[in-house]
């Protein structure tokens, strides 16, 4: 009796450990607009060999989500690309962009995209050594 509950917990355990090898690795990234001014972003991850739409941000506190998914089951940080474009006549200019490696704790990351009084046009990532490993990252300046 006591061997066929431990085959039973075996049997128990590698079905977990399956399970957990099967869940797909990567993470949401959110883009929030805290400016009013309008733009394009795109975001790109070399990585996975997969780019996004771009996704139009016409007004303050507008919002989009994007999926990234790790290649071949690797997990952890990805690089990724975010780049920023304004409308100018007939023509998209890129005002921003930023590349880091983002890594997330519980599948979620939110980037929210403010302006400066100088309207310089430039980004910058909060974080250490150029990994973000928190749950919340801001673009500045644009």
């Amino acid at each position: 009796m006591q061997s066929v509950i431990t085959k039973c917990l075996i049997i128990l355990v590698i079905l977990l450990a399956l399970a957990k090898l099967s869940e797909p690795c990567g993470y949401v990234l959110t883009l929030v607009s805290k400016t009013d001014k309008p733009f394009y972003a795109e975001v790109k991850t070399p990585a996975t060999k997969q780019e996004f739409d771009w996704y139009y941000f016409k007004k303050k506190n507008t919002q989009a989500s994007f999926k990234v998914h790790a290649p071949n089951k690797k997990c952890g940080e990805k690089k990724t690309f975010i780049r920023l474009y304004q409308k100018k006549g007939d023509k998209y200019k890129l005002v921003a962009q930023k590349s880091t490696y983002l890594a997330s704790k519980n599948g979620t990351i939110t980037v929210e995209v403010t302006n400066s009084f100088n309207k310089k046009f430039n980004i910058e990532w909060t974080g250490r050594r150029n990994v973000i490993r928190s749950d919340f990252v801001k673009i500045l300046n644009i």
